[in-house]
């Protein structure tokens, strides 16, 4: 999702798409619910068991609990079609989702391969997965369809989303991701106070509290009535960390290649570098939170940024006469022989004073 919000216009309403998106997540599951178990509820009207016995889960029920069902339903074919042409579109859907943030993260790190390179790079990884892939249509590929189905997309995606959320929240902070969304839509997001607790107490504890209870529950890979031996739960936890892991190495190589004490290190890396921002030059502006006398946003280089002024300040600025100042056109050399960096300015003075003497 991340991915594909990066293709958006900077001024989209991303308030709005996060809005719709959780609305429909939420009542598309809850839609899906009565669906299923409404078919499950018939399968065992049908078959005279009870519903624990006909339910299935994963795999199971898309390819073996609902064909069944569909073909007990009147005009069964045309339930057929539509039921395998919505998982058609449910799988196009999720591998293009997946290619192109695999895509997308090979282009930003290798930014050469865009243009014309795209489609070769393309072809590639869905080359990968496709061989990744025949694994899993085997005689034994519902079992590591299983194993992946299991430990790809839980527990390292609660994982994941719990760091980014409090990386955000606590770290980046809150309230400069609400001011940066002011300034991309103008607003902040309403209710402010909600949005920015949410994000700080409630998000994080409930998935956190998804996690343990999910951890809990864990007793090991079972699919119908086979139980994975150990060395299948092992890898299955490989695959889980094999992602979350990049984590604390990115953290390692991070602080490692940084100079001065750890603490600096640390305290460096979680401050936002000085070019972060849009990516567009027309959109970035310098920080202007200081500044009580000017709201608007800075650009170009002609401007003097006043600190800490007021609006008396700007008024007595304003109403000075600078009609009787005459205006230093000299041109002044760096003097190399000063140990502070920059201009000498001290010497700078002293030189103008000099020549200006020198006239008279």
């Amino acid at each position: 999702m991340i991915t594909l919000a990066s293709y958006n216009k900077f001024e989209n309403n991303v308030f709005r798409d996060a809005i719709i998106v959780g609305l429909g997540n939420c009542l598309t599951s809850f839609f899906a619910g009565f669906v299923i178990f409404g078919i499950i509820g018939y399968m065992a009207h049908e078959l005279g068991v009870k519903v624990e016995d006909v339910a299935a889960q994963g795999a199971g029920l898309a390819f073996i609990a609902y064909p069944e069902a569909v073909s007990r339903m009147p005009l069964s074919p045309i339930w057929s079609i539509l039921f395998f042409l919505m998982l058609l579109s449910l799988g196009f859907g999720t591998q293009f989702s997946t290619t192109e943030t695999v895509v997308t993260i090979i282009l930003d790190e290798f930014p050469h391969l865009r243009g014309k390179n795209r489609r070769w790079l393309l072809l590639g990884v869905c080359a990968f997965m496709y061989c990744a892939g025949l694994f899993m249509i085997t005689e034994g590929g519902m079992y590591v369809l299983q194993l992946v189905d299991n430990h790809s997309a839980t527990y390292s995606a609660l994982i994941l989303g719990c760091s980014e959320v409090c990386v955000m929240a606590w770290i980046y902070g809150a309230d400069r991701f609400l001011e940066d969304m002011k300034y991309m839509l103008g607003f902040y997001p309403y209710p402010r106070f909600f949005w920015k607790w949410s994000w700080k107490i409630v998000s994080p504890t409930i998935v956190i509290l998804i996690l343990v209870i999910t951890w809990v529950d864990y007793d090991g890979n079972t699919y119908g009535e086979y139980e994975f031996p150990a060395w299948a739960n092992a890898v299955g936890w490989m695959i889980t960390f094999s992602s979350v892991i990049l984590i604390p190495i990115v953290a390692i190589i991070k602080i490692y290649n940084e100079e001065g004490t750890l603490s600096y290190r640390i305290q460096k890396l979680l401050q936002p570098t000085y070019d972060w921002g849009p990516a567009s030059p027309q959109h970035r502006r310098l920080p202007t939170a200081d500044c009580s006398g000017y709201s608007g946003p800075i650009q170009g280089s002609n401007m003097t940024l006043v600190t800490n002024a007021s609006n008396s300040n700007i008024k007595d600025i304003k109403d000075t006469n600078f009609s009787q100042l005459e205006p230093l056109n000299e041109d002044f050399e760096e003097d190399t022989s000063s140990e502070d960096d920059g201009l000498n300015m001290r010497a700078i003075r002293e030189e103008a004073i000099i020549k200006s003497n020198s006239r008279k």
